[in-house]
């Protein structure tokens, strides 16, 4: 077992490789920034079995959702840093959205607005083809059916829901048909998105839904374990937890 000196060494030398100013999280207390950097960055970030990039989009997920904007503009200059284009982060924002609600997305892409333009950073708007109703909707319940399978029509997902089947239709007509489908965030990164958020809301009914859709689109369970213990410096531990137990039923 390593030494703590060795951990805390390990997180500062992560926040390095991250790109995140020294002390961005502030000695704010006694011995606060040591608690951070050897647990956060020493004992989460630097665990192996998922990437930089992949925590890094679970991390901006969790804070747009929650809307911890004192720390959003460091992270995105982390993200940046790690090679995540600028359009990349933004679609973070906006699938976080989709379940936080949007103005938490406006709030975030301002406040990415403003670093792109300290950085010099041009943002050329992605080319995305107008199409009707009928063809968003065919392509939602198309993703739908490929991300759930036999869940994509239970509970508040049944088409012959009395009181959710009108709002479910335009989630599937928005959401897969549309946003789901946007370029610069692949269908994996979506995914690490949703399931972060969905951690970060205590949304388990969708957790549950997510994972084994996770599991299809090549997240194993490692990636997908990684990817809930990522929110716990972020969003709680309680929550990390109850998330974690709810992944290992889906995927047993």
């Amino acid at each position: 077992m390593e030494s703590r000196k060795k951990l805390k060494d390990t997180g500062r030398r992560t926040c390095r490789e991250l790109g995140l100013a020294e002390g961005i999280h502030g000695e704010l207390a006694p011995g606060y920034r040591d608690l951070i950097e050897e647990l956060a960055f020493g004992a989460i970030w630097s665990r192996k079995g998922l990437g930089y990039t992949d925590r890094m989009i679970a991390t901006l997920s969790i804070l747009s959702a929650l809307e911890r904007h004192g720390l959003l503009p460091a992270y995105i200059q982390a993200a940046i840093e790690l090679g995540l284009s600028a359009r990349t982060v933004q679609e973070v924002f906006i699938h976080a959205g989709l379940y936080a609600g949007f103005p938490t997305t406006e709030s975030a892409l301002r406040i990415a607005a403003r670093v792109f333009d300290e950085r010099g950073i041009k943002v050329l708007a992605p080319k995305t083809p107008e199409v009707e109703f009928e063809e968003l909707d065919r392509i939602g319940r198309t993703l739908m059916n490929t991300l759930h399978s036999t869940r994509s029509k239970q509970g508040y997902a049944s088409p012959d829901h009395a009181t959710t089947a009108d709002l479910y239709n335009l989630a599937i007509r928005y959401g897969y048909g549309s946003l789901w489908q946007r370029p610069d965030l692949d269908r994996r990164q979506r995914l690490i998105c949703a399931l972060a958020t969905f951690t970060a809301l205590d949304n388990h009914v969708q957790l549950g839904k997510f994972v084994p859709s996770a599991m299809e689109v090549d997240l194993t369970h490692e990636e997908i374990v990684e990817v809930l213990m990522q929110t716990a410096p972020y969003s709680g531990f309680t929550r990390a937890l109850n998330a974690l137990v709810i992944a290992g039923e889906a995927m047993s």
